[in-house]
């Protein structure tokens, strides 16, 4: 394994390009790539718009959140995909990230709840009553 990571890191210094071309390629795959084609298709219908949701609550989070929080949560998503992205990236290894992206993706989604709710001239909600 140390000659084989040897090896690897001489052909990235050698050519930054092939780095990069492996990189992205790991990107990709963390967030979609299945065990098959149709599988990976899958994938990048769901995630996408799931990461799209994401993107805009991490957005509408350094508005509203509090951000010590919203940087711990940025935090373990960055640390999770540096671990699995130099490596080996599949779909499955996003796993673990789903429970905080779910977080951020219901941000702009409860954004734009309240957002109809106020324009059908609905009040706030109320507990109901026994």
């Amino acid at each position: 394994n140390s000659f084989l990571g040897a090896q690897v890191v001489q052909q990235y210094i050698q050519s930054p390009s092939v780095f990069v071309k492996c990189a992205s390629e790991n990107v990709f795959n963390f967030w979609f790539q299945g065990k098959n084609r149709s599988t990976t298709m899958a994938n990048v219908a769901v995630q996408s718009a799931y990461l799209i949701l994401a993107l805009a609550g991490i957005f509408l989070g350094f508005r509203e959140m509090h951000k010590p929080t919203l940087w711990l949560m940025l935090l373990f998503v960055v640390y999770t995909m540096a671990i699995y992205v130099p490596i080996h990236a599949q779909a499955r290894y996003s796993i673990p990230i789903m429970p905080i992206l779910s977080i951020l993706a219901a941000m702009p989604i409860c954004k734009l709840m309240v957002r109809g709710l106020h324009r059908c001239g609905a009040s706030e909600p109320r507990p109901a009553v026994g």
